[in-house]
């Protein structure tokens, strides 16, 4: 595990047939086993001080979770949702960056972010993208809860539509994937923020598996108009590891160009096109 030694919290909803598939398969696969502590009445499972939990609620309203763990990071086993349907293996943190908070968490509140684990995640995940044809890889921005949790958050996710949910064998992928990053010690040399492109960006992904670049909070093009100075200093302040540049998606910011560098400007950020 990670050298620091603290544990982990994979969270699944009892609610999400995609996030019990990916809990089903780290049990299986890993040698999880059944601890004698419960959460809301459910058994926790434990595999080298990384603990396993279900929830009774929909995982983006779970900001309750500090009052019965501390762990170095939170990891949310879910199921990814889209009108399109894309089939799609997906990762994120979670936190709002503008006013809108339908779907969890609390307005203008990114998550505390961990972005070395992200990182991980995604390389790893692309490693294995040839066991899952005809699923993308891709990392999306912040767009809902929860936020409001004390240590670091981040969704691991298989969508887009109730097929995929059901999809054992993109969940195990995802399984393998995940547990391989928990056991991996590698910090990524360069912290950024993102900012522009689609909710799906391509760009970033490959960012985070050719660079030497992880990602902390990332803002796609639809959420610039309401970026802040005070929000962009949030984007910093939570995360774990120091964050030295804004990696910005030069043909994918709108028309906000000018309006964010002069905030990233403020911030004190080096701007890194892309």
């Amino acid at each position: 595990m990670d050298a620091e030694g603290a544990e982990y919290i994979l969270v699944a909803s009892i609610k999400d047939k995609a996030g019990c598939n990916i809990a089903s398969s780290l049990r299986s696969k890993y040698g999880f086993r059944e601890s004698s502590e419960h959460f809301e009445g459910y058994s926790v499972f434990d595999k080298d001080g990384v603990k396993l939990i279900y929830t009774e609620r929909e995982i983006i309203y779970a900001d309750h979770l500090d009052y019965a763990f501390k762990p170095k990071a939170y990891i949310f086993l879910s199921r990814h949702s889209s009108e399109k349907g894309i089939p799609c293996l997906t990762a994120h943190f979670p936190g709002n960056l503008g006013a809108d908070a339908s779907y969890g968490g609390k307005p203008k509140e990114p998550s505390i972010t961990y972005p070395s684990l992200l990182k991980r995640y995604i390389k790893e995940l692309w490693l294995r993208r040839n066991e899952v044809k005809g699923y993308q890889v891709v990392l999306e921005p912040m767009h809902h809860g929860p936020s409001s949790l004390k240590k670091p958050c981040m969704f691991v996710e298989v969508g887009s539509t109730p097929l995929q949910w059901a999809d054992t064998h993109a969940a195990s992928v995802v399984a393998d994937s995940l547990w391989s990053a928990l056991c991996n010690n590698e910090y990524a040399s360069k912290i950024g923020l993102g900012f522009g492109g689609t909710h799906y960006s391509s760009k970033f992904t490959q960012l985070l598996v050719e660079s030497e670049y992880a990602l902390g909070a990332v803002a796609s093009k639809h959420m610039l108009k309401e970026l802040t100075v005070d929000t962009v200093r949030l984007m910093v302040s939570r995360c774990v590891e120091d964050v030295n540049y804004a990696i910005l998606d030069w043909k994918g910011l709108s028309t906000e160009k000018q309006n964010l560098l002069s905030i990233i400007d403020e911030v004190g950020l080096e701007v890194v096109r892309i």
